[in-house]
């Protein structure tokens, strides 16, 4: 009961039940701001921002709500709620961890399915995401859209092509050695243009990282070559400003088909700093959107890293090229370790903060076209620490 809540009844009967009061008054106070919360984030059709993910986990705090004590109802809410929060902010991790939960209470649940789905495709587990949509079809979900999905699972865990792509302009664009930045494909062309709305969410997400040097935006148009000139105008007209590559005039192996075995136009790929396939999907999706947040707060260090999983439950391995850490006793062990002792790469020369800081200068700089304060830091980079990983990594953008 509010302190300054005026009341007619004696001193006696408010020291008597006061307190019980008080204790129901907050409790239906909270339950009300949980209820108000829920709608607003996990009732949501479209992405929810960072900020209100992150409010939504302050509330978390002040309400101190333990899930085993409340009703089922409002347990559900909690728990859905702190999987969507999670999702919001980027913390892939914090929302997997939370899920089982949710399954134990509420396991058939459209919106316990629904936050599977979620939470499965920004984790990039695609093993989970295909058992999600089997539930779903049980659910009566159409099959053409089932489909459409687990065609889009199929890459999900799997490594990038070891490729190095050029640009339209020069940019180059590693699939494989990431080096920690994330890298989102666009797959495009005339025949199946995108919608206004596809081009919108793509456009925001582009604009919303340009200032983030970890984040990086390539098209990939497959017009044959009578088309190439259309779609570099239709580029321009929908205001497309990341670097694009026009597969038909580009002069190497197309990436569209068999590389990401494109099956429709617009075909979004999430490629991770370790240069693994994260996720596949549209920009226009709230659970891409979230993947593509999972993927920068980790590159960036703020949430423990998710590494994807194939369809048949494979981890993807944590840096390119390397073995996926698995231990195995059994017969022929020693052999095979010994094997991949003499497999393993050079060690990567040492990385250095300050060079780090120019690097990521100049690929802000080349990310808004600016070459030539690009090209000076880069130059800067290699003379102040040749013998740094970033020197190298300067060397490979290759405008130096």
């Amino acid at each position: 009961m509010s302190t300054n809540r005026r009341v007619s009844m004696g001193l006696a009967a408010i020291l008597a039940v006061g307190g019980a009061f008080t204790a129901v008054a907050q409790d239906s106070k909270t339950l009300g701001e949980l209820k108000r919360w829920h709608g607003k984030l996990v009732d949501s059709k479209t992405a929810i921002s960072v900020a209100d993910g992150q409010q939504a986990r302050a509330e978390f705090k002040k309400w101190d709500l333990s899930p085993d004590k409340l009703e089922a109802e409002p347990r559900g809410q909690l728990l859905r709620l702190e999987i969507f929060a999670a999702l919001a902010v980027g913390d892939a991790g914090g929302a997997l961890a939370v899920l089982p939960a949710l399954e134990r209470e509420l396991p058939k649940a459209q919106e316990t399915l629904r936050a599977k789905w979620m939470t499965a495709f920004v984790a990039g587990d695609a093993q989970l995401a295909q058992q999600t949509l089997e539930q779903l079809k049980e659910g009566g979900t159409k099959e053409k859209a089932i489909a459409a999905r687990l065609e889009r699972l199929r890459l999900v865990g799997t490594a990038a092509p070891d490729r190095e792509v050029v640009a339209e302009g020069g940019q180059k664009f590693p699939l494989r050695k990431r080096g920690g930045a994330i890298l989102v494909l666009d797959f495009w062309n005339t025949r199946e243009a995108p919608t206004e709305r596809q081009v919108a969410a793509l456009r925001g997400l582009a604009e919303g990282y340009a200032a983030e040097p970890k984040v990086e935006f390539l098209g990939i148009n497959d017009d044959k070559a009578e088309q190439v000139e259309a779609a570099k105008k239709l580029a321009a007209e929908k205001g497309y400003k990341w670097a694009q590559l026009y597969e038909a005039s580009a002069g190497a192996a197309a990436l569209t088909e068999p590389a990401f075995h494109v099956a429709a136009s617009p075909w979004d790929v999430i490629i991770d700093g370790d240069g693994n396939v994260r996720a596949v999907g549209t920009a226009s999706e709230p659970e891409f959107q979230y993947a593509l947040r999972a993927a920068a707060e980790e590159a960036k260090g703020e949430y423990t890293a998710v590494a994807p999983r194939t369809i048949e439950g494979v981890a993807a391995a944590r840096a390119a090229g390397e073995a996926p850490a698995v231990e195995a006793e059994k017969k022929g062990e020693k052999k095979k370790k010994e094997k991949e002792e003499q497999a393993k790469p050079e060690p990567e020369p040492p990385h250095n903060e300050e060079a780090a800081k120019l690097l990521d200068q100049a690929r802000l700089y080349l990310k808004t076209g600016k070459k030539t304060e690009a090209k000076r830091l880069l130059q800067e980079l290699i003379e102040k620490y040749p013998n740094t990983w970033e020197a190298q990594e300067a060397k490979r953008l290759g405008i130096v």
